[in-house]
């Protein structure tokens, strides 16, 4: 599943750059929109004929199989019990596991700006990447995670899962090195003392204000530069691949970006295997009756760090 994941992930870039960067935004959202329409009717009907073909969904209430001495401790649904016991519980179950580190470690990791989200996305685009070598960047990524699976599949079988964990993270974290080396050159914006002597709280303010309203005096003049804005978008637009990659050098504007977008991208080969052994320890580790459980809090402790960096 994964592999098919990253497989639609290397495609799904390249297409979207290339869509956005030739089509133009507006036509790019009717493209967009009409495709998960599709594409919500082909995955309505495999739910369907998985649901037919298989019986045993059918139940809603399964037996739970449990053997004397070796029962384990499960979390029990009380309707008496109030909404916060009901949490306590779920993360004191999440807690006991011997796999703890391992699993929270994972989830840390979704708090880091280094991937491809919005802000990195539009922290190249502000660096005038154009949209399609973000796309080709993205789809590397995504091959490099392909990569990644097949590379767990094979290490596991010869030194198993935790040395294999082990071995993804040193990898995603000496590629994401590339990162650090990034802000130190050329076309770099880190400046972090003219920063400090220039910044005011008045300043910080009204650029924070800025950025989530817009008062009535710019959104008249916006109205009324309208016909200009259109013009000039027509007549200046971002340079594609070819020229990109042709004006590119390493001690030019882009050197900065290249280099950032090289340590982000490499760094899912070693991202993938770290999250394929964690997982399958986890799988291994955790009793059935509490697999469900425990994994719902995994993955809400992961949505939880991924929308935290944002504040």
């Amino acid at each position: 599943m994964t592999t098919i994941d990253q497989l639609s992930s290397v495609i799904a870039p390249i297409l979207t750059g290339i869509i956005t960067e030739y089509s133009g935004h507006r036509n790019a959202c009717f493209i967009f929109v009409i495709w998960n329409l599709l594409s919500w009717i082909i995955e309505r009907y495999i739910l369907s004929q998985v649901y037919s073909k298989v019986p045993a969904l059918h139940s809603r209430q399964r037996e739970c199989k449990e053997n004397g001495n070796d029962k384990k401790e499960i979390i029990k649904k009380d309707k008496n019990l109030s909404n916060i016991n009901t949490f306590c519980d779920l993360f004191q179950a999440y807690f006991r596991q011997n796999v703890f580190p391992a699993a929270f470690g994972l989830a840390l990791l979704y708090m880091t700006v280094l991937g491809f989200d919005g802000l990195a996305i539009s922290h190249g685009k502000a660096q005038g990447v154009p949209e399609d070598v973000l796309g080709i960047f993205r789809s590397i990524g995504s091959a490099l995670g392909i990569v990644g699976a097949f590379s767990y599949t094979m290490v596991e079988q010869k030194v198993g899962p935790r040395k294999t964990g082990l071995l993804g993270l040193i990898l995603q974290q000496s590629f994401l090195w590339l990162c650090v080396l990034s802000i130190f050159l050329s076309g770099s914006p880190f400046n972090p003392i003219g920063y400090a002597k220039e910044w005011t709280f008045d300043k910080w303010l009204e650029k924070f204000l800025s950025s989530i309203y817009i008062s009535p005096a710019l959104e008249a003049g916006a109205n009324e530069n309208s016909t200009t804005h259109a013009a000039t978008a027509i007549i200046i637009s971002e340079p594609s691949f070819v020229t990109f990659w042709n004006s590119f050098t390493l001690t030019g504007p882009m050197a900065s970006i290249f280099v950032f977008f090289c340590g982000i991208t490499f760094a899912r080969l070693g991202l993938w295997m770290a999250d394929l052994s964690i997982t399958q320890l986890m799988q291994e580790a955790i009793p059935e009756e509490e697999r469900n459980t425990i994994f719902g809090v995994q993955n809400g402790l992961s949505q939880f760090f991924s929308g935290i960096f944002f504040v």
